[in-house]
């Protein structure tokens, strides 16, 4: 997978626990409101926990979302968000160690497309293991409990 400031494989990051997101930076769904109570709930930890805490997000759109969309898209939402992307290859990969799904759909008649994704939020614990899966509508206040469950 890579960053904005390049490579970044989630292993180097064991130590720290992780809400990690798949989405892309077109969704017109839930996934904005969805990334917003991450960065929301991330602003509620103390400055301790989010030494320990990182937000990633995983595009599920490597066409359209390059790293430097993927850094802007990640600033909007929140200086904490890192915004990752990679070959389809990899980005399946990823996803599918996750049990995450997702499906581009068929281009409109305007070229526009949407990809149909697993709406969810992956709290990885520091050991790396799956500690707890957040679905769609989770609140501020359950991403806060699931990530101070894990430190």
């Amino acid at each position: 997978m890579r960053a904005p400031e390049g490579p970044l494989d989630t292993r180097t990051l064991r130590g720290q626990a992780l809400l990690l997101f798949f989405s892309y930076t077109h969704c017109p769904d839930v996934c904005p409101s969805h990334l917003r109570n991450g960065a929301l709930a991330f602003g509620h930890l103390t400055p301790a926990e989010q030494a320990r805490v990182r937000l990633i997000l995983v595009t599920v759109d490597p066409g359209r979302d390059t790293p430097a969309r993927m850094k802007d898209y990640a600033a909007f939402v929140s200086p904490a968000l890192t915004g990752l992307t990679g070959t389809p290859a990899e980005i399946a990969a990823v996803a599918k160690s996750y049990d995450a799904a997702y499906l581009r759909q068929e281009p409109r008649a305007d070229g526009s497309y949407d990809v149909g994704h697993t709406e969810r939020i992956y709290v990885v614990a520091p050991d790396g293991r799956l500690a707890a899966v957040l679905g769609r509508g989770a609140t501020e206040a359950q991403i806060l409990a699931a990530a101070r469950k894990v430190l």
